[in-house]
């Protein structure tokens, strides 16, 4: 699996991949993509379906890579605004209820 995606990268082409649970798709595709963009000097975002699977990414897999890798790099995890207290919602609920809610 991986050695398809090195190759899509390689060609600047598309591929679908299928697999189940637990093979490997995240190291399958992390590992080539770091490869190439530590190469090439460039950055690699990467968009996940679900907070879970962020976690992992950043949690385990990841990690595991740049211990196991032969190249240096790091990574950080960018948030959308959905993410982050909005403090107009804030005042409006505060407005709304008379009392500060917990945050």
């Amino acid at each position: 699996m991986a050695q398809a995606v090195a190759g899509a990268i390689e060609k600047k082409s598309v591929l679908l991949l299928e697999a189940g649970t637990g093979v490997g798709k995240s190291l399958a595709y992390l590992a080539p993509m770091i490869l190439r963009a530590v190469k090439e000097n460039q950055k690699v975002f990467v968009a996940t379906g679900t907070k879970t699977l962020q976690h992992q990414l950043m949690e385990k897999e990841l990690p595991f890579l740049r211990k196991h890798l032969p190249v240096d790099f790091s990574y950080s995890l960018c948030l959308g605004a959905e993410n982050y207290l909005c403090e107009r919602r804030l005042d409006a609920i505060e407005v709304a209820s008379q009392t500060k809610p917990d945050v």
